[in-house]
């Protein structure tokens, strides 16, 4: 039907790029037989994981395929700096690291951090702890204190990606969002409350979707302090709410970030 479409309006279909993919549970997957499909004659190959927008899909969605990725390509970069490391200064490492590495763990991380398994969640979390060690020219095996944190200005890999949440819910919020993203229910009251406007109704979800953005964006939004939650100013609002992360760093006590 979508080649019948695309050449009806003078377009066509790459069937040698088409890929396919079936989502679904490890068990409702196991039971399921693999999806053939077919086109004008052309076999679409059916795959465990696919790239899209730079990101890696697997079947189940686990986010397990981008986090390697990630921490593969940040290893591969980091290699490279340290072969250049006596040109930089410290300034000038910290630069290359924000620029060259910090971006694999941004990118679309509001999708596939959250839906991965504590163990590749430390790898992560080691991996950018390697960068700071460059950065402050430590020894490889240097034990990183929340202090080291603060000297880069370094949120831990899930405060970092807890911190883009609530920088997300703050453009929903304020409508800057993309108009899907802006239908969230606020939380109303039938008597005026000094907060009633300015948090969300956390969604009724099971197994899956406690991991999605919508049910952790809003939880995380509705947590943080009113006062961050009422600044206007978008440049204030991200230095207060990323200094209100640091603080819940700290008093973590580097239990989980210093591995």
């Amino acid at each position: 039907n979508v080649s019948k479409w695309l050449e009806a309006n003078k377009l066509s279909l790459h069937l040698g790029k088409t890929e396919s993919i079936l989502f679904g549970s490890k068990s409702h997957l196991k039971k399921t037989d693999k999806m053939e499909i077919v086109c004008n004659g052309n076999e679409i190959k059916a795959m465990e994981s696919v790239k899209y927008l730079g990101a890696r899909l697997d079947q189940e969605l686990s986010g397990n395929e981008m986090g390697l990725s990630v921490i593969k390509r940040v290893n591969k970069c980091l290699k490279f700096l340290y072969r250049k490391a006596d040109y930089f200064s410290t300034k000038e490492r910290k630069m290359l690291c924000q620029s060259l590495c910090q971006p694999h763990f941004d990118y679309a991380c509001n999708v596939w951090y959250r839906s991965m398994g504590k163990g590749l969640k430390n790898k992560l979390q080691t991996a950018q702890n390697k960068l700071i060690r460059y950065v402050l020219q430590y020894d490889s095996r240097q034990h990183l204190e929340y202090d080291d944190f603060v000297k880069v200005k370094y949120l831990s890999v899930e405060k970092r990606v807890d911190y883009l949440n609530i920088c997300m819910m703050y453009k929903i919020y304020h409508g800057e969002a993309p108009s899907y993203m802006c239908n969230l229910a606020r939380v109303t009251h039938n008597h005026a409350t000094r907060n009633s406007t300015m948090s969300f109704i956390v969604p009724q979800v099971k197994s899956q979707g406690l991991k999605s953005f919508s049910y952790n964006g809003i939880k995380l939004w509705n947590s943080i302090p009113s006062y961050i939650r009422k600044i206007c100013s978008k440049e204030d609002f991200k230095f207060k709410c990323k200094k209100h992360m640091f603080n819940l760093m700290r008093l973590e006590n580097q239990s989980e970030f210093t591995v």
